[in-house]
């Protein structure tokens, strides 16, 4: 670095070239912090709050309707509901089941309108993972569940270096997101320059990660790199929904 903090050697959120365009004044809304060179993430309705990436919705699949006398009890995130008793038929029950679920403390549940047969529960924990589990006992049969997990939010750029910042954004720090131009990330795995950059959007300890497959955004990677090392990418003006985007 010479002088005047004038930066002469590539770094984590770094910017290049001249044609860019920034937003400033997203709120950090994690706990942890958003680090510089993130892809980060908010919310449809939500004017404010910036975020890494979340698996924040779960997604529970019964396999049968609900019977007489069937109990279920749903947990997310370690919190249960009450037991909902059949009542009725399917879909009375099933109902009472989502609002069983939505009063859970920061939990938003609904029923899938793409299901035609309404077995299935959109969960979603705004702002962080989200882990369901769903049991039912009694009745003369019990539905199985198949749970899978999403996302519900909405891509808004790539975190930039800042110079008054201690390495990350911290919790209410207002970060700065490149929505449209050049500049330097840390590589998750070996790629190639001219290729799509994808973040990695399945639980492990790449979650998150630049990645040659997963998450796809509108970005590019402009040089060639191996894990754990920077690549320069270019970041494209195009909004990006994730899976449930907009649903809640």
């Amino acid at each position: 670095m010479a002088a005047y903090d004038y930066i002469d050697t590539a770094m984590n959120g770094l910017l290049y070239g001249l044609n860019r365009k920034i937003e400033g004044g997203w709120a950090c809304a994690e706990e942890n912090g958003i680090e510089f060179g993130a892809p980060v993430f908010g919310y449809v309705g939500d004017e404010i709050n910036a975020y890494n990436l979340h698996l924040d919705t779960g997604k529970i699949v019964y396999s049968t309707d609900f019977v007489s006398l069937n109990s279920t009890i749903v947990t997310v995130n370690g919190v249960a509901t009450s037991a909902v008793v059949f009542d009725t038929d399917h879909i009375t029950t099933i109902i009472a089941l989502v609002a069983a679920i939505d009063a859970l403390d920061g939990v938003s549940a609904i029923l899938d309108s793409t299901d035609t047969n309404d077995r299935t529960i959109l969960i979603q924990t705004k702002g962080i993972d989200a882990t369901v589990s769903s049991v039912t006992t009694l009745g003369v049969g019990q539905p199985t569940t198949v749970i899978t997990y999403g996302s519900s939010q909405v891509f808004l750029g790539v975190s930039i270096l800042t110079q008054n910042s201690s390495g990350i954004y911290e919790q209410n720090d207002a970060v700065n997101v490149l929505t449209e131009g050049g500049l330097w990330v840390i590589a998750g795995v070996d790629v190639l320059a001219n290729n799509k950059a994808y973040v990695y959007g399945t639980a492990g300890i790449n979650f998150g990660k630049w990645y040659t497959s997963g998450i796809e955004l509108p970005v590019n990677y402009r040089s060639n790199t191996s894990a754990s090392t920077l690549v320069r990418i270019e970041v494209d003006s195009i909004r990006t929904e994730l899976t449930y985007s907009g649903l809640f």
